[in-house]
């Protein structure tokens, strides 16, 4: 369900981000902002993940010879693993110094004696708290983390990894990973004042957060990049607007209704595609309405309530069947 407001009061937004769904929320600040880039004790992968490939191998039948060795670049010691097993449902693993079977490494494969595609379906099952340091292990890494790609595939392997985002008032935006309960800053929005100070809808779709909002040139759309870490302009709707009903679903979204720059109240919506960065024209609503609430909900996109002018309220839901 969204929840929409002026800067006055807080708002936020649970969302599936691209199945990996940030959920978000309006605020602002005056902190500068970086991402905090990994200290090279953190590059140490965490006994869960190790629990989560011994498991995945093990399902998977895999021969797990030399595995560990050359996981990281040579300069980076690891384990291999000497005897896995399954204790009830969690796996055991027993671990020795790694020696080099068979005195080669190879320096061709994510993981060595995996074949890359096994190796990217135990990548995407790690969470992506562990991307910027799985990004400084060596260069195959960086390019895989940096291409987007174990986005897509999570979502094609139904992962859901639910994020928060959310801002206040003049504070920049933040993102709370809540199986890890940890915080992280993102860089400011380079808008301009107007942009900054006006009141702003948020939508997570894909691997992007989207922030709508007013510049002094009118409607402007900031789209953050999960994979870039980096704020950029996303095209505009077809017609723009504000105070929309929206909801996601993987990497796609849908805006319903809202007010264009004149005021008038719209019954047309719209569909983002995040994949390919384009906004489509939907059939119109029955009704015009602004401030309404929008979501998923099997597969299907509802939008709830709202006004159909400055002074009559609506009490009815509309249905919207992509299929169809």
């Amino acid at each position: 369900m969204v929840f929409r407001d002026s800067l006055k009061q807080p708002k936020m937004k649970v969302e599936d981000l691209e199945h990996e769904s940030p959920v978000m929320a309006g605020l602002q600040s005056h902190v500068s902002l970086q991402l905090p880039l990994p200290s090279n004790q953190n590059l140490r992968i965490s006994q869960d993940d190790w629990h989560l490939l011994a498991y995945l191998l093990l399902v998977h039948k895999t021969n797990t010879k030399g595995v560990g060795q050359d996981l990281l670049d040579k300069e980076v010691r690891a384990l291999t693993f000497g005897y896995m097993g399954l204790n009830g449902k969690k796996p055991i693993i027993v671990v020795r110094s790694g020696e080099n079977h068979g005195g080669q490494s190879s320096d061709n494969s994510l993981l060595p004696g995996l074949n890359d595609d096994m190796a990217l379906d135990i990548l995407a099952w790690s969470s992506r708290s562990n991307y910027p340091n799985l990004a400084c292990l060596n260069r195959k890494f960086r390019s895989l983390i940096g291409s987007g790609y174990l986005y897509k595939l999570r979502r094609q392997l139904g992962i859901i990894e639910h994020w928060v985002y959310l801002a206040c008032n003049m504070m920049p935006w933040e993102a709370f990973d809540p199986m890890r309960q940890k915080w992280m800053r993102l860089p400011r929005i380079p808008c301009d004042d107007c942009f900054t100070c006006a009141d702003k809808e948020s939508l997570a779709v894909g691997s992007e957060l989207l922030v709508f909002g007013r510049e002094l040139s009118g409607f402007a759309i900031w789209m953050y990049s999960l994979v870039t870490h980096n704020w950029s302009k996303c095209p505009l709707m077809n017609l723009p607007r504000c105070l929309f009903g929206s909801s996601s679903l993987g990497e796609i979204a849908i805006v319903a209704g809202g007010s264009d720059k004149n005021g008038n109240v719209l019954q047309s919506a719209e569909l983002y595609n995040s994949e390919v960065g384009t906004w489509q024209t939907l059939p119109d609503m029955n009704f015009p309405r602004k401030l309404c609430s929008g979501f998923f909900m099997d597969g299907k996109f509802y939008v709830i309530g709202g006004m159909s002018s400055h002074t009559d309220c609506l009490t009815c839901g509309e249905e919207y069947n992509i299929e169809t």
